[in-house]
């Protein structure tokens, strides 16, 4: 599967993506719960989050993936399905890890990548 991050396609071997409502959870004395769901115009608000994972990559890719995670700004991100979100990374929203050392020395890499809904 192929999204699009920045303008650059990237090939994840997987793309979670999970809705979270936008508002706070209040505890009252009694110990009961209430959700304060914010909303714009009446509407409530969701914001998405994508983990993408990358199984057995090249250092190249790595080092691609690793670059687009320390972008600043917002970026556009077109999932798979084609539809286009503005997001942004956010400290912790990179990690790898050695997936194994090929006989030649070259190293493959497992890398997770986090997308907030800006």
């Amino acid at each position: 599967m192929a999204v699009t991050l920045n303008g650059t396609t990237i090939y994840p071997s997987d793309v979670a993506m999970q809705e979270s409502k936008i508002g706070k959870t209040q505890i009252n004395a009694n110990g009961g719960r209430t959700f304060i769901h914010r909303t714009s115009g009446g509407s409530p608000i969701y914001k998405r989050q994508w983990d993408l994972s990358f199984d057995t990559i090249t250092e190249a890719r790595r080092a691609a993936l690793r670059t687009l995670s320390r972008v600043t700004t917002t970026m556009t991100f077109v999932d798979d399905t084609g539809a286009s979100s503005t997001v942004q990374t956010e400290d912790g929203a990179y990690s790898q890890s050695v997936a194994f050392i090929a006989l030649d020395g070259s190293l493959y890499y497992n890398v997770s990548l986090t997308l907030y809904e800006a």
